[in-house]
């Protein structure tokens, strides 16, 4: 991240999302009350979720659309590293997803983990990321 885009807030309350399923991950989102207001800046801007009837279907999901995820993944020596990092990655189809799961895991029953809640994003298995495991993104 470029200096001076760090805030270190503080966070008085985390609110789950009343579906969360911790074995799949599904409806894997929350909302963090901060213990004071945010100013809005050209940095800091307020964002639009989907409403719960926005279907996560290929026809609204366009394979190879970017979008852009912020993680702190692993880095070389595979320890969670201290920085933000931040990446654009491709969506891929749902189908795709699917049988991509599958013939990695080489299991059928992984893919159930793929609900109408999830869309999948990022490269294949060829294409390597330092410090950004690729993993499915979850939208509620």
């Amino acid at each position: 991240m470029a200096a001076g885009t760090v805030a270190l807030l503080s966070v008085s309350k985390i609110i789950l999302h009343g579906d969360f399923n911790l074995f799949n991950y599904d409806s894997d989102i929350a909302l963090l009350k901060l213990t004071e207001p945010v100013q809005l800046t050209n940095r800091v801007q307020l964002i639009c979720l989907p409403s719960h009837q926005f279907q996560l279907s290929d026809a609204n999901l366009k394979n190879g659309n970017l979008g852009w995820v912020a993680g702190w993944g692993s880095n070389a020596n595979n320890s969670v590293s201290d920085e933000l990092t931040e990446i654009n990655i491709p969506v891929v189809l749902n189908r795709k997803c699917h049988l991509e799961t599958t013939d990695f895991t080489g299991d059928n029953r992984t893919s159930i983990t793929l609900t109408t809640n999830v869309f999948c994003a990022g490269h294949d298995r060829n294409t390597s990321i330092q410090g950004m495991p690729i993993k499915k993104l979850y939208i509620v």
